[in-house]
C-alpha cells in the first residue's frame, strides 16, 4: 500500500467532524439574522403606523381626528402589516383635535416575542418602541 492511500483512510472522517463542529454556528448565524431582520421589519412597521396616525391627525379639516379616530389609524396600518397584533400595542396619543402650533404626539409601544427564544438564551421578548411627533396644520 502505498501512502496516498493511508492518508487518505486516515481522513475520511475529517471532514465530518468539521462538518459538525461548524453546524452550530452556522445555524445561530442563520436563525440570528431571521431574528433580527423580523424585528427590524417589526420595528419599521410601528414606525410606519406612528407617521400614518400623526398624519391623520394633523392635516387641516374641520373637525380634526379624535384621539379614538387617531388610534383607529394607527391599529389599521398593523392590521395591514400582516406581522403584528394590534391588540397588543399600546398606542399613546397626546395633543389629538388641536391648532397650530401645537403638535400632535403618536407613540406605541409593542411587546415583542422572539421566534427562537431558546437558541438565544436571551428572554422571551422585548419592547419595540416607535414616536411620532408633527405640528397641526
Amino acid at each position: 500500500m502505498n501512502s496516498s492511500v493511508k492518508r487518505m483512510r486516515s481522513e475520511q472522517g475529517a471532514a465530518a467532524v468539521e462538518f459538525a463542529l461548524l453546524l452550530l454556528p452556522l445555524v445561530l448565524l442563520m436563525f440570528g439574522t431571521v431574528e433580527f431582520g423580523i424585528a427590524i421589519y417589526a420595528r419599521e412597521v410601528l414606525v410606519n403606523a406612528s407617521r400614518e396616525g400623526a398624519r391623520a391627525g394633523i392635516v387641516s379639516r374641520t373637525p380634526k381626528l379624535g384621539t379614538t379616530e387617531v388610534t383607529a389609524v394607527v391599529n389599521n396600518a398593523l392590521t395591514n402589516s400582516l406581522i403584528l397584533n394590534p391588540s397588543l400595542a399600546n398606542v399613546t396619543i397626546n395633543g389629538a383635535g388641536g391648532a397650530y402650533p401645537a403638535t400632535l404626539s403618536v407613540a406605541i409601544v409593542y411587546p415583542y416575542s422572539l421566534l427562537f427564544p431558546s437558541l438565544f438564551n436571551v428572554g422571551s421578548g422585548f419592547n419595540l418602541t416607535a414616536q411620532t411627533v408633527m405640528v397641526h396644520e
